[in-house]
């Protein structure tokens, strides 16, 4: 045994177990992704690297963990956990004092329980938090590493690919085993194939066919995919037949039992609302109902959750009234000199009110979709599906990512993305029926190769940051979809991203990525790869979004027939509040019933909101019986750019424009 100590004594004598590791840039690959990799922060690896910016080039070097100081121990990780025994420390004392189980103690020292303790001895007293890499020293064995850094030796072995015999002074081991699969792994010049694929709970065959079949020749600073997150390129629908098994395993039919069972989940370390739902399958409004949350409730390590999984809820029921938010004083009428002859002939019950701080908590998060057919990947607090961006925040004006092969595979991505999010919608129930029998067409402005403006504002760090429009207003777009459809319309939207729906964006200033992937909602305007078939903001595209909306309106109550396409403004010249634009053609004859309609709209939309006519193409042409163009917020404002950034904003825009809505359609 004392020989054993004294071993552990050289462990401890403060030489070099880890040296400066670095990673060379891989292409894809952004600050953020990099820091994920290896546990770190993003501002420590700009602290280590000198990075005024967070952008980075490919094949760059970058320090991942600096070299240890000359006058610190050289293993930060292990060092400070080593102590020193004196006269009258026993173990339970020891245990006591640095708050450490004494089975614990006995584990990570590896001695015999009925050793006693001397003076001088050295021992560690915690488990080493955060360590990658150990090298082995002279005594070492599998069995005392892996109680050291709290695996199971059974996974040291898998993933060193060693035994007993092979552990050799100086040979590096990996002793981390994350609890989640990252997007990447980069290869050390200790790894293999099976090593890799036991660190991840993988096959090897799933490594090679994720990286293709040369790619098992590792060498050091390469970089493996552990996910197929850059799968923009694969098909969405096979043969009927392929599609028919596809559909049975990721939906099968489900029976409706009268009693759910129950089980519990104690919450660890890390986890959230959203990473709970996301692993057990369910939808968040049932876990907070299960267990009396609200969505401002927080998760405590060790708190014991109910899980009901064994049955699955039939479809709500419609309710008899619409549901009521918090009582509160009604915003102002719109004026009455406004007429609209073709309103709904009789109103429902009294529409909710609500409050502008009420509507802002509302959480959008439980409209991830949650399909294992579709690829969902968080990135930067939000979900992306199928693919996401490289980058994490817009860099630049003139930046922008399109890993999209063809519209035609952005469409059909777009539309099975989209038809979960209905259920999702579906699944919330009705808000009211005021709009039953009305039909609108959400135009979100740009899109496609038209980003819209790219707007450089300053940060609340003092920062510049650019904003985006079509990413922006295509988040509001969807949240005015689901609103209106939850108020009993029919809505479509002229077009669709393939890669995201709604979107939080924390922190708000890091700001959308301009992705040129969104596509026209129509199958046969994704036929070709030309320029033109891509969404941009040409007459003839212009148009086509017309012809969209001329077919969804088809068949609909003429009367009730609504277009709204929504922007945002640029123009410091321009009022800061939201404007409604109705068409005025240059023969100066105004669409009066959609100006009234607009002039019923402002009321609504908060401070400076302003209703006028201007002769857009987008307008004419246009079946509608109300059409108008809204710029939601003025960019040239920081305090408006401010809101578009910050998702909740952003939500109470899409309130207020539907609130109007609501108004305008009731008597």
């Amino acid at each position: 045994m004392k020989h054993k100590l004294l071993i552990l004594l050289v462990v401890l004598s403060w030489t070099p177990l880890f040296a400066q590791e670095t990673h060379v840039v891989q292409p894809n690959q952004t600050l953020y992704s990099i820091a994920r990799l290896y546990n770190v922060s993003v501002d420590q690896l700009r602290e280590w690297n000198n990075l005024a910016s967070p952008s980075i080039r490919v094949g760059q070097s970058l320090t991942v963990k600096p070299a240890p100081q000359a006058t610190a121990p050289a293993n930060s990780g292990l060092g400070p956990f080593v102590y020193t025994v004196r006269a009258g420390d026993t173990l339970s004392a020891l245990s006591m004092k640095f708050d450490t189980p004494v089975e614990t103690l006995r584990q990570i020292n590896a001695f015999d329980p009925a050793q006693g303790l001397y003076v001088g001895q050295k021992l560690y007293i915690r488990r080493p938090v955060g360590v990658t890499f150990y090298t082995v020293q002279p005594g070492d064995t599998v069995g005392r590493v892996a109680a050291l850094f709290n695996l199971a030796p059974e996974d040291l072995k898998a993933i060193n690919q060693v035994t007993d015999a092979g552990l050799t002074p100086g040979k590096t081991l990996r002793v981390f085993k994350p609890s989640e699969v990252p997007l990447n792994h980069t290869v050390a010049s200790s790894d293999t194939p099976a090593g890799i694929a036991a660190l991840y709970g993988m096959n090897v065959s799933d490594l090679q066919r994720l990286n293709g079949p040369d790619s098992l020749n590792l060498r050091p600073g390469q970089v493996l995919r552990l996910k197929p997150y850059a799968s923009a390129s694969q098909s969405v629908f096979q043969d009927p037949a392929q599609e028919k098994a596809l559909a049975q395993k990721v939906a099968p039919t489900v029976a409706f039992p009268e009693a759910s069972a129950e089980r519990s989940y104690t919450v660890q370390k890390g986890d959230t609302m959203l990473k709970i739902t996301r692993n057990m399958g369910i939808r968040l409004d049932d876990l907070l109902s299960w267990n009396g949350l609200s969505a401002d409730s927080v998760l405590h390590v060790g708190q014991v959750l109910k899980i009901k999984t064994a049955a699955v809820s039939a479809p709500p029921s419609v309710p008899a009234t619409p549901a009521a938010f918090v009582a509160t004083p009604v915003l102002p009428k719109a004026q009455d000199a406004v007429s609209f002859p073709d309103a709904a002939p009789s109103a429902p019950a009294q529409l909710p009110a609500f409050r502008d701080e009420d509507q802002a908590k509302i959480r959008w998060d439980s409209y991830v979709v949650l399909d294992k057919s579709i690829p969902v990947f968080e990135w930067n607090s939000d979900y992306y599906y199928w693919t996401h961006p490289g980058e994490v925040s817009q860099p630049n004006r003139g930046y922008f990512e399109n890993s999209w092969p063809s519209p035609r595979d952005a469409y059909q991505k777009a539309r099975k993305l989209l038809s979960q999010f209905d259920k999702l919608v579906d699944q919330k129930g009705p808000l009211s029926t005021i709009l039953r029998g009305y039909t609108f067409v959400i135009d979100p402005g740009h899109g496609g190769v038209d980003p819209g403006a790219i707007v450089k504002v300053t940060d609340d760090t003092g920062k510049d940051a650019y904003l985006t429009e079509h990413e922006y207003v295509y988040d509001i777009s969807l949240r005015v979809y689901a609103l209106l459809k939850r108020h009993g319309a029919d809505v479509q939207l002229t077009v669709l991203a393939p890669n995201h729906l709604i979107r939080d964006t924390q922190p708000a200033n890091t700001t959308l990525i301009n992705e040129k992937n969104q596509v026209y909602n129509d199958a046969l305007l994704n036929q070709g790869d030309d320029a033109d078939a891509w969404p941009n903001g040409s007459q003839k595209g212009l148009e086509k979004r017309i012809s969209i909306a001329d077919k969804a309106f088809k068949g609909a109550t003429p009367g009730r027939r609504v277009f709204l396409s929504l922007h945002a403004d640029s123009n410091p010249y321009s009022s800061y509040g939201t404007g409604v634009y109705a068409l005025e053609t240059k023969e100066t004859s105004a669409d009066t019933r959609s100006l009234a309609f607009a002039q019923k709209l402002v009321p609504y939309l908060g401070a400076d909101a302003y209703a006028r006519t201007q002769n857009l193409a987008v307008l004419r042409g246009n079946d509608a019986d109300y059409k108008v163009l809204i710029e939601v917020h003025n960019l040239a404002s920081d305090e408006q750019s401010r809101a578009m950034r910050a998702g909740s904003s952003r939500q109470l825009s899409a309130q207020k424009i539907v609130r109007g809505v609501l108004e305008a359609f009731r008597k």
